[in-house]
């Protein structure tokens, strides 16, 4: 039996993360920055730069549970730092946040769940194109995958996932919402949380 409760904790950090990194102000390199002997610029060496990338560091770096994000230059067409932080859940990697950061300030968010036998890329796209909408959105749909996943029912997966996540235990408004009977409804309920191994409904 997985740590279903652990991995849906670590789905919704994941999602904050997101969030707080769709606020990061990500500045261009200057023109003037200095460039190694091989041609790529010198990060470090443009204050604002450096200063975006050293707090996107310090957001992932709260994310992981290893406390080390690993981090890389690459020499692109256009050029850019890239850092990812790892979060396990069972002894095991379970989630990726990443974030490469473009030297003309261009800024792309990753993030992605290891679900069964792949990893599942929730979010995967440049920060102009993302609202925290659209992340909401898609950290929803990740607790979904994780629910199914274990619980092998999409009735049982729904009705639990918008009872006990969502509507907080109010069974009757979630039924009378998807014309189901209430008693349905709460032996959906009560058969995935003995899946799931919690107590009994």
């Amino acid at each position: 039996m997985t740590d279903v409760e652990g991995r849906l904790a670590v789905v919704r950090e994941a999602g904050q993360v997101g969030l707080d990194l769709l606020e990061c102000e990500t500045p261009p390199l200057s023109w003037t920055t200095p460039e190694r002997d091989d041609g790529m610029p010198i990060f470090e060496e443009d204050d604002r730069y450096w200063n975006a990338w050293d707090q996107i560091l310090d957001i992932l770096e709260d994310f992981t549970s290893k406390g080390v994000v690993d981090v890389q230059e690459w020499d692109d067409t256009v050029p850019f730092m890239s850092a990812d932080a790892y979060r396990g859940v069972d002894g095991e990697q379970f989630a990726t946040v990443g974030v490469n950061y473009g030297a003309d300030g261009s800024y792309l968010i990753n993030i992605q769940f290891h679900i069964e036998d792949g990893w599942r890329a929730s979010i995967n796209d440049h920060r102009e194109n993302l609202t925290a909408l659209d992340i909401g959105r898609q950290i929803g749909a990740a607790e979904l995958a994780v629910l199914a996943n274990e619980l092998q029912s999409p009735a049982e997966t729904l009705d639990y996932w918008m009872t006990d996540t969502l509507y907080a235990g109010s069974q009757s408004a979630w039924a009378a919402d998807r014309q189901a009977s209430r008693q349905t409804v709460s032996d959906r309920v009560r058969s995935a949380r003995e899946k799931l191994g919690g107590e009994d409904a």
